[in-house]
């Protein structure tokens, strides 16, 4: 479950989302929809913890998928997915397992 409370997301100074609240129920699907620019992907990002923001964001298990890579060139494979699991032993099973290490 996703839950978003007085959410606001702001670039220097400007607003970008305006105090939204929300609720996504587990196993449901929901769709952000809206012109280019219009906080789509500033939300996606707040909810990663991947942007300051105002307000509440409670997630079970936060994920992401980012539709173009977002690895930092100069770490490694492990770095990069330490970066966003703090788990190295978990991190390391599934290398191993599908062979990356």
């Amino acid at each position: 479950m996703i839950s978003i409370n007085d959410l606001t997301i702001a670039y220097n100074s400007k607003i970008i989302i305006d105090h939204i609240s929300f609720e996504v129920k587990d196993a449901s699907c929901v769709v952000l929809f809206g012109p280019s620019g219009s906080g789509k992907t500033s939300i996606l990002n707040a909810i990663a913890n991947l942007i300051p923001y105002l307000g509440e964001i409670k997630t079970d298990k936060p994920s992401y998928s980012f539709q173009s890579s977002k690895l930092f060139k100069r770490l490694t494979v492990l770095e990069n997915l330490s970066l966003v699991s703090g788990n190295l032993e978990k991190i390391e099973d599934y290398l191993v397992k599908f062979k990356m290490f």
